[in-house]
């Protein structure tokens, strides 16, 4: 399809240990955007859930002969709702490329793994799965499932898988190890965007590669900057942000949210914090 490099990774830069994750899995990390101390390299965590609290990473780098391996550790993901463990690369503009990820599973008995494309974000994607002793092409839609399209496929724990999806437009090609099991035509391709690794299994990620045509990475870096002045401009229309007062809370703050309101009838504004 291409062989200019949109992402070449093999996790050698990241250092042994957790991924960055919020270590409270706090409401603030739930419903806010939070750069916690650490490596993400090109990389991001768009999974959080509240029920994680104590419960440790969901991804961590590992070692063996040399060579870096991005694990997903987390083994439950039913509560409070159904989720599904993630990292994601790139951006939504992405479009009409190759990605090739090495993948192998450390338990055939439940759950799934593989890689995820057209990912405007974690709750609309497309994903090459292993499951049930299947292969599947899914379309993932917040917690709705679409099967695609569905092979048998005995896979197991000793083996290292390597999956492949192109996306050209509509066209998606799905192969295993260069044997090609799909081949189908859907409107969610269409959508372009990020790439990812994902599983609700413990399972280990080796390298990763996406590829794209010099047409094609020429049209995302235009629709990026494109983008970026559309933000530039809608920015100019409204007012800088003015500091007009801090306010020491001491160790008092909400659960989730902070609001203001006329809770007194007159014109001033009164800050409600909610336990």
């Amino acid at each position: 399809m291409g062989n200019i490099s949109l992402l070449n990774e093999d996790f050698m830069d990241f250092p042994i240990g957790e991924f960055p994750y919020d270590r409270n899995h706090s409401a603030m990390g739930e419903y806010h955007f939070i750069h916690y101390p650490g490596y993400y390299g090109k990389w991001y965590d768009p999974v959080c859930n509240h029920t994680y609290n104590g419960q440790g990473a969901s991804w961590i780098i590992t070692e063996y002969n040399g060579k870096h391996f991005m694990e997903q550790m987390r083994i439950r993901n039913d509560k409070p709702h159904r989720t599904f463990p993630m990292l994601t690369s790139g951006n939504r503009f992405w479009r009409d490329y190759e990605l090739e990820v090495s993948l192998r599973m450390f338990t055939t008995k439940w759950g799934n793994a593989g890689i995820g494309f057209c990912c405007q974000n974690s709750t609309n994607l497309l994903v090459l799965i292993f499951e049930e002793q299947q292969l599947k092409l899914e379309y993932r839609h917040k917690e709705e499932i679409e099967v695609l399209a569905s092979v048998p496929f005995e896979y197991n724990c000793d083996d290292t898988y390597t999956m492949k999806a192109a996306v050209s437009g509509s066209h998606v090609v799905c192969e295993v190890d260069g044997v090609k099991y799909f081949e189908i035509d859907t409107d969610y391709a269409k959508q372009g965007g990020k790439i990812a690794i994902t599983a609700t299994i413990p399972a280990q990620f080796g390298s990763v590669r996406v590829f794209a045509g010099e047409n094609t990475v020429e049209k995302i870096k235009e629709a990026e900057q494109d983008y970026r002045r559309q933000c530039d401009e809608a920015q100019k229309k409204y007012p800088k942000m003015k500091l007009v007062k801090k306010l020491n809370l001491k160790n008092f703050g909400s659960g989730r949210q902070l609001r203001f309101g006329h809770l007194l009838g007159n014109s001033e504004y009164q800050m409600v914090m909610a336990q």
